[in-house]
């Protein structure tokens, strides 16, 4: 016998009607005696999709067809049952609204509500439409038996809809709005089949079986859109447990199956074959009526493979019974999943499908599993397993562990198993699982485990967060050579880093596995000792976790002082280069000498880099950004060659080596380097995967890759709408934990409408060598030799310069009140043998940048034509010019120079290219004190139609958001949720026309997850009203001789002509008159009279008219009726 694993399961889909607050969603356009049910549609796709259940490549495929709405109706029945009336109901954008007129029914008593969805595109759907309007008189049942779709084979659900159903109470409050709470079921069963899970069978390294087919014999030819019964608790004697669910079959009077044979003796299984490519799984393709399976010909399964390794396919018979044995079918519930997984197979089967039929070779096992945090039902609904959660998260240092509750009413309660990862112990705790972690050194960790109770498994997810992770650390020495961690297993800041201003990376792994470690480059030999060293490759612990020591002795023959920075790259086996971590070795930060970098929070030392008011290594500029007090790498913030630090390409993690020494023909600093990895220059733009892989490599040019604009947070520019300060810390950030690369608006400074963006600024700056006669030739004004080239910068305001600096030839000052050092620093420009020239002046004594995460767009010369560019944004350190001649400089006018040059510069080449390699000073990862972070637009304009749409834009640079009042349901807002990001398109459009007669208004708010609220008034156009209906329902017969319905006469004004599209449906143009038209021309009667013959179809029929206003509007009647006498 061949063993198949047989699972079941039910799954729920919740259409939550969302009640709201009345002035939420009440339009006031309903007159006086109407009651309107106004109800928010919520489908969650991923309980449609069944997450869990799925096993094959359509685990993410869209199975949001299978909770679409095409079409929706509802009904109202008294408390006798009996129908009183059909709503009418309008649907858009997940808003239901049904209307009903309280003349047919009493006012403040409880009325059944049925919602059904999707008729029109059955087989039968003209049919099941037709039969809505007759249902008012008919009792419950009555209704559910006429709405009997039919069923002839494979079901297309992206052009034929399920149909779904569901109920709730309301108690109709006159001229009120009233709302309801409703699940909606869908009306069919879902089969799927696959091979162990989708993870195939071998033995000896062969295929058991690989899926080919699936045919579905016995199938009903019909099912009911609504079922009699309702929706049962999951467990009868605990009702509080899972979501009620379908627990009977409903069937059509005289339903029958479908035949063996065809009329022409063909087989007649409905085929299904699996995907190309897809050997163990077919999935969402199988929908069939529900079935109850006591009555003649259960309905079964052929399943067609190829079996060891066979290119013949063989057919297997597989029943709707436990095990494939015994007399007892399961019947086929609607909204219920039957997923058959096959196990194993140990014989082929028929040679043909039809065969198979009269052949039960096959065995079952049944099993549920389930991973998310759904409700589990046990089989044949005996016990059920819930758990608190599908996974826990816990912090790098949590060591109490977290606790889940687990609830079953199995008898034999539940156990813990398949414990993956050992770096933590999970146990039963009373009726909790608690997982407690071990200490974490390392990068985030991952593992699960299963909870069983009976034959239902649930996998819980266990993962810890590591270690804050950066590209850089901050290190330093007590002295004593202690040893430290480096984790080497994450990406810079990991997982939250693979998002930059709200859109995804190429790399979308923040994890790597290397074998081991060596030190790439570092300013003294023996500055960094890695530990655990074999064959001169430092090994990598389980704790993905490199040691290493910090020897201060070992200083820079440049700089001569302790510290220094270094760059450590972890390998794979195959010697290949995976990523790479800056330390910067500082000293100067190591406030008491322990080794470890302190921050003085509030008098108190702490090494927590989360506070925000660290002192005295950060200062708040007057842009509302905490600057480090020093550029990256610098190993100190005092003028002098120490405080230059080291130089990076827009967009690289990894930096380059600064300056040797502070002259105009600038060396570049000594640096022992690793063989392979000398600093060189490309000979064409490195691609970003390259220059991962090549990190003391210059690129000639810009990077390449779809990921470059993005590389440091942004790909957003210097504009007034936001983007300005844009950005996150991203996998390729160069800055430590806690830091990240400034936005270009952390360097705009502004003095009332002036600013440093169009403005050369000197208003908040002093440059340095400061002269205190200004009026000395320019040529003069350059002084070589200095032991500093830079600005003092006021931090605390844009408009006023710091005090205190003193005047060359006196030494610079070592600090200044309230003032940062920004020292120019060098520039490499696609050669890294030498310091560029930048703007034809040297760039260690004139004009360096600091760069910013953003862009700029401004014009540019390119083979002496201007043309408008974006390129990198950065801080551009104007210095005085050397006007020496005979040295190849080039200027710019006398007097120019000593400031800030501005950002936006179109004339000259002041200005940071992609080429350069330059300065980076990162501020604090934490929210700016900035205003306009967050903008919505005030005011939208809709137009009069349905459709009608209007872009708009919203800005978020830190926040999450989401709709919390939408307002009205005559519009939308789309998205109506999102993450931080500027600049986000949000679309507003009309769900309905306008046609009150006159604007009308409300009033959206949206929430930001800081607790800020923004307002947005929406205002639909008006269109004008000319006809007084645009709906119609006449009865099917009327007493007079003809047997026609009474007349109606539409009142109207400004009109040319009217047609009927419908022979039945004739138009009269004045009162008593006894000739109808198809088509009528206006007389003088602001109205005409509409007329319809007997219905004797048999069904409901439906007409319409168009009504010419000029050359430019018409106007559309819909006119229904019915098969009742009136």
């Amino acid at each position: 016998m061949k063993k198949w694993l047989y699972i079941l399961a039910a799954i729920l889909l919740q259409i939550q009607f969302v009640s709201c607050m009345d002035e939420q969603l009440v339009d006031g356009s309903y007159e006086s005696d109407m009651t309107s049910l106004k109800i928010v549609l919520d489908i969650p796709v991923e309980n449609a999709q069944s997450r869990g259940l799925v096993y094959g490549p359509d685990e993410d495929a869209a199975n949001v067809y299978e909770s679409e709405i095409n079409d929706i109706y509802a009904f109202a029945f008294d408390s006798d049952n009996k129908c009183v009336d059909k709503f009418k109901t309008v649907y858009s954008s997940g808003t239901l609204t049904a209307t009903i007129n309280l003349e047919k029914t009493a006012a403040d008593k409880p009325i059944t509500v049925m919602v059904i969805t999707n008729l029109k595109n059955q087989e039968n759907g003209d049919e099941l439409v037709g039969k809505l309007n007759g249902m008012e008189g008919k009792t419950k049942e009555q209704v559910l038996k006429e709405l009997e779709y039919t069923f002839s084979g494979a079901w297309n659900i992206t052009e034929r809809q399920l149909p779904m159903w569901g109920e709730t109470k309301i108690t109709p409050q006159k001229g009120k709005t009233v709302f309801g709470d409703v699940k909606l079921y869908r009306a069919v069963s879902k089969i799927n089949v696959t091979v162990n899970k989708g993870k195939r069978i071998q033995d000896s390294g062969t295929d058991i079986f690989k899926l080919r087919s699936v045919r579905v014999y016995y199938a009903r030819t019909s099912g009911l859109a609504g079922s009699f019964y309702a929706p049962g608790d999951n467990e009868p004697d605990n009702p509080t447990i899972g979501s009620p669910t379908i627990t009977q079959t409903s069937m059509p009077d005289g339903v029958e199956y479908m035949p063996r044979y065809t009329a022409e003796q063909e087989p007649n299984g409905i085929q299904f074959t699996v995907d190309k490519g897809n050997d163990y799984a077919l999935e969402n393709k199988i929908y069939v009526p529900e079935v109850n399976q006591q009555g003649e010909e259960p309905m079964c399964l052929v399943i067609g493979g190829c079996y060891m390794g066979s290119t013949e396919e063989t057919y297997y018979r597989v029943d709707f019974k436990k095990g494939n044995k015994g007399d007892e079918y399961y019947d086929a519930l609607r909204n219920h999943i039957y997923n058959f997984d096959i196990t194993n197979v140990k014989r082929p089967g028929t040679d043909i499908p039809d065969p198979a039929l009269d052949h039960v070779v096959v065995g079952m096992d049944v099993k549920i599993t389930e991973w998310e945090t759904e409700f589990m039902r046990g089989i044949g609904g005996q016990y059920t397993l819930e758990v608190q959660g599908g996974g826990v998260i816990m912090d790098a240092t949590n060591q109490q562990g977290t606790s889940l509750w687990v609830k079953t009413t199995y008898n034999g309660g539940w156990k813990v198993s398949s414990q993956v990862g050992d770096w933590y112990t999970v146990e039963k705790d009373g009726d909790k699982v608690k997982i407690v972690p071990n200490l974490n050194q390392g990068g985030q960790r991952r593992g699960s485990f299963v909870i069983t109770s009976g034959n239902l498994n649930k996998t819980i997810m266990v993962r810890q967060r590591g270690k804050g992770t950066a590209n850089c650390y901050i290190v330093s020495d007590n002295g004593h050579q202690m040893v430290q961690d480096l984790v080497v297993t994450v990406k810079g800041n990991g997982e939250d880093g693979l998002m930059a201003d709200g859109k995804p990376l190429h790399d979308q792994n923040p994890n790597i596995a290397p074998a081991y470690a060596k030190v790439i480059w570092e300013t003294a030999e023996g500055l960094v000792q890695l530990q655990n060293v074999v064959d001169g490759k430092a090994q990598v612990n389980e704790n993905g976790i490199v040691q290493y020591a910090i020897d201060l002795g070992k200083q820079n023959t440049d700089l001569k002082i302790p510290g220094g920075n270094a760059l450590i790259g972890a390998f794979d086996a195959e010697d290949h280069l995976l990523w790479s971590w800056h330390l910067w070795v500082c000293p100067e930060l190591d406030t008491n000498g322990d080794g470890y970098i302190k921050y003085k929070v509030n008098d108190e030392e702490s090494d927590d880099e989360s506070n925000d008011n660290s002192e005295p290594f950060f200062q708040e500029w007057s842009t509302g950004y905490t600057f480090m007090d020093r550029n990256l790498g610098a190993l100190s913030n005092k003028p002098g060659l120490a405080s230059l630090g080291l130089l990076y390409q827009w967009g690289r993690k990894d930096p380059f080596i600064g300056a040797g020494d502070i002259t105009e023909y600038a060396k570049i600093m000594d640096t022992k380097n690793l063989d392979g990895f000398s600093w060189q220059t490309s000979g064409s733009a490195l691609s970003v995967e390259e220059a991962r892989t090549a990190p003391t490599t210059l690129s000639k040019e810009a990077l390449t890759g779809t990921d470059y604009a993005l590389l440091w947070g942004t790909d957003k520019g210097f504009t007034p709408n936001g983007e300005r300060d844009a950005g996150n810390k991203t996998i390729y950030d160069p800055c430590p934990v806690g830091y990240r690369v400034p936005p270009v608006g952390s360097v705009v400074f502004t003095d009332g409408n002036l600013s440093s963006a169009n403005d050369n600024w000197d208003k908040n700056n002093i440059y340095w060598p400061y002269l205190q006669d200004q009026s000395i030739l320019e040529k003069d004004k350059y002084k070589t030799g200095a032991s500093s080239y830079g600005f003092w910068l006021n931090q605390k305001a844009g408009d006023s310069k710091p005090e205190g600096v003193p005047y060359y030839p006196a030494n610079n000052a070592e600090s200044v009140e309230n003032a940062a050092w920004l020292p120019i620093s060098g520039v490499y420009d696609g050669d890294m043998t030498k310091f560029a020239l930048v703007d034809g002046q040297w760039s260690v004594t004139v004009n360096s940048i600091i760069w910013t995460n953003s862009s700029i767009k401004a014009k540019i010369t390119e083979n002496g034509v201007k043309v408008e560019k974006t390129r990198p944004g950065a801080l551009f350190l104007h210095g005085t010019e050397d006007w020496r001649t005979n040295l190849g400089l080039s200027h710019n006018v006398e007097n120019s120079g000593r400031h800030i040059h501005k950002l936006i510069e179109g004339d000259n080449d002041l200005y940071a290219k992609p080429s350069h390699a330059g300065s980076v000073r990162c501020i604090r990862d934490q929210k700016s004190t900035t205003e306009g972070l967050i903008k919505t637009p005030i005011n939208v304009t809709l137009g009069s139609k349905e459709g009608s749409i209007s872009p708009a834009t919203l800005v978020s640079i830190t926040e999450s958001w989401e709709v919390v009042n939408p307002g009205a349901s005559w519009f939308t807002m789309t998205p109506d949720e999102g993450g931080a990001g500027s600049s986000q398109t949000i679309t507003f459009t009309a769900t309905k026309e306008n046609t009150t007669g006159k604007e009308r208004e409300a009033t959206l708010t949206v929430k930001f997850s800081d607790g800020t609220q923004k307002k947005i008034k929406v205002v639909q156009k008006s269109k004008p009203v000319y006809v007084s209906e645009n709906y119609l329902t006449f009865a099917g017969y009327g007493d007079n001789a003809e047997e026609r319905p009474a007349t109606q006469e539409i009142d109207i004004t400004n009109w040319e002509s009217a047609s009927s599209n419908k022979n039945w449906l004739k138009l009269g143009r004045y009162k008593n008159t006894e000739i109808y038209y198809n088509s009528i021309t206006k007389l003088s009667y602001p109205y005409f009279i509409i007329r319809l013959d007997k219905n004797d179809s048999g069904a409901a029929r439906t007409g319409t008219i168009t009504v010419k206003i000029n050359n430019s509007t018409t106007e559309t009647i819909t006119v229904t009726q019915g098969v009742d006498k009136e």
